[in-house]
């Protein structure tokens, strides 16, 4: 009986312990999370808004950590009226019919120079797997966090930018995004 009571206390210890140290962080302001791009053969850059996530992460247990994100296709912005125009129409993001752009990491795992995030990729009716890799920075003091992620990814693999030159227009996308607990 001693050992059961013994067993199941240090068990409870233990659980309680893992439950702590994963955390669930939040954006402090989703309109200050910066989502960049770069068309890097032309040089275009723009930016998106209205990123939605849900962050949850231990450096020391990965396999409890995930990441989704989504993020208004129409929040598009290069700077130019016009292309952004262009750019949510049918051609290219079709806004009206797929009105969002999202990523749900499958696992996380160390790496190098902090981590990377493996996962989907959703944008219009295509889905493909894709790396983030990732730094993690978090201040004790403040209670605060900082996220900064890197993907590249060709667009015509998801229906965007369809010509012949599309196959090689490689797109580097940035996150940035500060975290609270």
């Amino acid at each position: 009986m001693k050992k059961t009571i013994l067993f199941t206390g240090a068990l409870t210890i233990l659980l309680s312990a893992f439950m702590l140290t994963t955390t669930q962080w939040k954006v402090v302001d989703h309109e200050n999370v910066s989502v960049n791009f770069e068309l890097v053969d032309e040089g275009t850059t723009g930016s998106f808004t209205g990123v939605q996530t849900v962050f949850t992460f231990d450096a020391m247990h990965l396999e409890n950590s995930s990441i989704e994100a989504t993020v208004q296709a129409n929040t598009v912005n290069t700077g130019n009226d016009g292309r952004d125009n262009h750019l949510k129409n049918e051609d290219f993001f079709d806004v009206e019919k797929y009105p969002t752009i999202s990523f749900k990491s499958d696992r996380i795992e160390a790496s190098e120079f902090g981590f990377v995030a493996i996962g989907k990729l959703s944008m219009k009716d295509q889905v493909h797997e894709v790396k983030v890799p990732f730094t993690f920075h978090e201040d004790a003091e403040s209670g605060q966090a900082t996220f900064k992620g890197e993907m590249e990814v060709y667009p015509y693999q998801f229906g965007v930018f369809r010509n012949k030159k599309a196959e090689k227009q490689l797109v580097r996308i940035q996150v940035e995004m500060k975290l609270n607990k």
